[in-house]
């Protein structure tokens, strides 16, 4: 019985020593952007006319997506240097596919408006996309409201 403790209190040892291995380990550096942009997966308010627009890519078929077209062009980059390969830096986006969480039909018909909307950005790609960015709705309200 004192043998297999000993056993036991040895890996823990052996564990607890990986652990603090691993924890030593040199991290990459990482840079913070403090570029003027707005950054992906940061949560933003952004105003703007709201309007559906089909959308058909090769060999699918057509849905309609809600846009928001921003009262001044923007730039969208990655906020910091360790989610740069993931994101890429787009300069002079006029728009941004708003991307319903729930109630899509609720969204839509703010279609024609002047909107807040507030969420967080996110990149869009592949067939079919209009903007390459894409705004995650968790709040849409007219302008005047």
């Amino acid at each position: 019985m004192k043998h297999i403790s000993m056993r036991t209190s040895g890996l823990a040892v052996l564990a607890m020593t990986a652990g603090v291995m691993v924890g030593c380990a040199k991290q990459p550096e990482v840079t913070i952007n403090n570029d003027g942009c707005l950054h992906y997966a940061s949560q933003v308010t952004l105003n703007g006319l709201a309007q559906r627009q089909e959308v058909t890519a090769p060999g699918k078929m057509t849905r309609v997506a809600l846009m928001l077209n921003l009262d001044a062009p923007v730039c969208v980059s990655p906020a910091s240097s360790a989610s740069a390969p993931t994101y890429k830096r787009i300069n002079d986006l006029k728009q941004i596919e708003l991307v319903a969480q729930s109630d899509i039909t609720a969204m839509h018909q703010l279609s024609g408006f002047r909107v807040i909307a507030k969420g967080s950005l996110t990149n869009i790609s592949g067939d079919g996309t209009i903007s390459p960015v894409g705004m995650t709705v968790i709040h849409i309200k007219p302008e005047n409201q």
